[in-house]
C-alpha cells in the first residue's frame, strides 16, 4: 500500500513539475514546486525521472503484494534511488519533493522491519525477535504411575478427584470410563444419574 501511495505521489509531483515548466506564469504551481528561476531548464528532466519512478513504485507494489523474492532488493534500490533524486530536488530548492521523500522514507522503514523482509525473502524460518516461545507445561501423572529415580518426587502431585482429565469411574452400561459429575455416557448415552 505504501508503494501504491508513493506511486501516486509521484505521479503528481511529476505533473506538477511538468506545468511549472510548461506554464512558468502559473504563479501558485511554480509555487507549489518552488524551483528557482535559474533551475526551470531541469523541470523537465526532473517530471520525466518522477513518472518513471511512479511506474515502477507500481511495479515494485505488485512484486510485493505477490511476495516474490526480488521485491525486497528492487524495492530497496529503487527506494534509494528515489531519495537521491529527491535529495537532488531539495538541493535546487524544490519544496515540492519534501513530501515524496517522505514517503519514500516511509517505506524504507517498512522494509527494514524483520518481518516484512522475511516474507519478501522467503526465509526458512521467522527472524528471533518474532518467535514466540511454548509455554511450559507442568507434567500431569498417570494414576499408577511411580517417578523414576531420575525425577524428583517433589513435581509428582496427585492428581484431585474433581481434575477435568481424572475418570470417576465406569459406566454400569458399557463399561467406559465417565469422567466426574457426568449425567451421561459418552460412549452409549446411558444416563448416569
Amino acid at each position: 500500500m505504501l508503494l501504491i501511495a508513493l506511486g501516486i505521489i509521484e505521479v503528481v509531483t511529476g505533473l506538477l513539475l511538468g506545468i511549472a515548466f510548461a506554464l512558468p506564469g502559473l504563479a501558485p504551481v511554480v509555487a507549489l514546486v518552488g524551483v528557482p528561476a535559474i533551475f526551470m531548464f531541469l523541470l523537465p528532466v526532473l517530471a520525466v525521472l518522477w513518472m518513471v519512478f511512479a511506474l515502477f513504485s507500481f511495479i515494485f507494489a505488485y512484486a510485493v503484494w505477490s511476495g516474490r523474492r526480488w521485491s525486497w532488493v528492487a524495492t530497496l534500490v529503487f527506494t534509494t534511488n528515489s531519495l537521491t533524486v529527491a535529495g537532488f530536488g531539495l538541493l535546487i530548492g524544490s519544496l515540492g519533493t519534501l513530501i515524496p521523500m517522505a514517503a519514500i522514507g516511509l517505506v524504507l522503514i517498512a522494509l527494514a522491519m524483520p518481518y516484512v523482509r522475511w516474507y519478501l525473502t522467503h526465509a526458512r524460518a521467522p527472524p528471533p525477535a518474532y518467535v514466540i516461545p511454548p509455554l511450559p507445561v507442568a507434567p500431569v501423572p498417570t494414576p499408577g504411575y511411580t517417578p523414576s529415580a531420575y525425577m524428583p518426587q517433589s513435581t509428582v502431585r496427585p492428581v484431585p478427584s474433581n481434575y477435568p482429565g481424572a475418570w470417576a469411574g465406569n459406566c454400569p452400561s458399557c463399561g467406559a470410563q465417565v469422567y466426574p459429575g457426568a449425567t451421561y455416557c459418552t460412549s452409549c448415552q446411558t444416563r448416569l444419574r
